[in-house]
């Protein structure tokens, strides 16, 4: 179920979109994406699916927003070095864009 939540910070106050499921994600994407194009949106979709097959593939069972940093810095480097496209390694650039979308 989707819920509009609204935060405060410093006088300033913000409006958020949140699911129960990957509430984290979701939010994430929402406010990535705002203002984004459409194909930038689907960008980050994906490689935030990519993410998630890793950590399904290392065996990771939580939600990437319950892993705690000290075991995040374990997947990150790890993620970077292994994954492949069909059997491929990416391109640095490609990398490089996984590592902005998943900032």
């Amino acid at each position: 179920m989707l819920t509009l939540e609204t935060l405060t910070n410093k006088n300033k106050s913000k409006k958020r979109l949140t699911n129960s499921n990957n509430s984290w994600l979701k939010c994430m994407i929402l406010s990535k994406s705002k203002g984004l194009k459409t194909s930038k949106k689907k960008k980050t979709l994906y490689d935030i699916n990519v993410w998630k097959r890793y950590l399904t593939s290392a065996g990771e069972e939580r939600n990437s927003e319950d892993i705690r940093a000290k075991d995040l810095s374990v997947h990150m480097p790890c993620f970077f070095m292994e994954i492949k496209k069909d059997g491929d390694q990416y391109e640095p650039t490609t990398l490089t864009s996984f590592q902005r979308s998943l900032q």
